[in-house]
């Protein structure tokens, strides 16, 4: 069995697979975690301050 770590948005618009073959295009990271984007792309501001 070979185990796959997910890193995924909560509450997301929709369901997630798990490892690469997600429908998000997942980035596998150096420390082998994969990281799912979200469909509302809330990454793209998270972390900026609001206005």
């Amino acid at each position: 069995m070979t185990w796959s770590i997910d890193i995924t948005p909560l509450n997301d618009l929709k369901k997630h697979e798990v490892g690469g073959d997600c429908w998000c295009n997942p980035e596998l990271n150096e420390d082998g975690v994969w990281i799912h984007n979200s469909l509302d792309n809330r990454e793209l501001t998270e972390g900026k301050p609001h206005a």
